[in-house]
């Protein structure tokens, strides 16, 4: 099955640039996921898990009844095979349409929760894949978040955003990793050892997340700070999502970030997954 499906962009964000192309729920995905609403729904609240020793090791999980659900269960390995088999763009890959009425924050919630707990059932490794939660965060200078890169274990970040401020404000933010390569390379005042750290958790694949030390080498009090914020502030793409619209990249060719929205940030302003795809995983599924 298909999850996505090519779709025009929304009038207001048509962004000029030649490595984005929009997408949407495939109709398959968007009935199916129609169909599970009530069901979906009575099931419990996703509970928090924690594994690892790793300072963002947790995440949200759900687990289906044993002896109830066998025809959702059946369905749900059939999403899992199609995030596995996902190839996916190496631009941005911006999203409209995958919340409506039926397709609530609620359903979705327990949706990445469920989808979560199969591929880590399916592989056996606690990191396939992680259903992040967020925390929520006050005032307005604190609200907003410089560009980085989560450097989760994981390397695909999808972001499904729930609620959102309604004046404009908190603006979502990309720029190619490249970009940031370049910079620090050709920097004359980053010494060597911390151009080898870029480069490695911006090309390596990561056994635990760095995003503490990727952050401050970024947004640190260095020599260089100043002339790389530049660089990536020059050649960032703005975009202002509305609820039901997202993006997926890869955390690692991409940073992103958001400006500061006006009143605060909730908990629930956006469902976060991260996950891999079949490449680097084998998976075990019995229907």
């Amino acid at each position: 099955m298909r999850l996505f499906a090519r779709t025009a962009p929304p009038d207001e964000l048509k962004v000029d640039l030649r490595r984005v192309r929009w997408e949407t729920w495939s109709q398959e995905m968007r009935e199916l996921l129609r169909g599970w609403a009530e069901r979906i729904q009575a099931l419990p609240e996703p509970a928090l898990r924690f594994f690892g020793k790793g300072e963002y090791a947790y995440s949200l999980s759900l687990d289906l009844p044993a002896r109830k659900e066998t025809g959702l269960r059946h369905d749900m390995n059939r999403v899992v095979r199609a995030f596995y088999q996902m190839r996916p763009y190496p631009g941005l890959t911006l999203f409209d349409g995958l919340m409506e009425e039926r397709i609530s924050g609620a359903v979705l919630r327990r949706f990445f929760a469920l989808v979560r707990s199969l591929m880590v059932h399916m592989t056996g490794d606690e990191l396939a894949a992680i259903y992040a939660p967020l925390g929520a965060v006050g005032g307005t200078k604190r609200g907003a978040f410089p560009l980085h890169a989560d450097l989760y274990p994981p390397a695909l970040l999808f972001n499904v955003f729930d609620r959102v401020p309604k004046d404009g404000s908190g603006a979502s933010l990309f720029v190619s990793a490249n970009v940031v390569l370049r910079a620090f390379v050709t920097s004359p005042v980053v010494p060597l050892r911390v151009k080898q750290r870029v480069e490695r958790f911006l090309t390596w694949p990561a056994k635990k997340d760095h995003y503490e030390e990727l952050y401050d080498i970024l947004h640190g009090s260095h020599p260089w700070t100043r002339d790389v914020g530049r660089v990536m502030r020059a050649q960032c793409v703005r975009i202002r999502f509305k609820t039901g619209q997202g993006y997926l990249v890869h955390d690692r060719l991409w940073l992103h970030g958001r400006e500061a929205p006006r009143g605060g940030v909730p908990k629930d302003r956006l469902h976060r997954f991260i996950f891999d795809t079949m490449g680097t995983r084998e998976l075990r599924i019995a229907d």
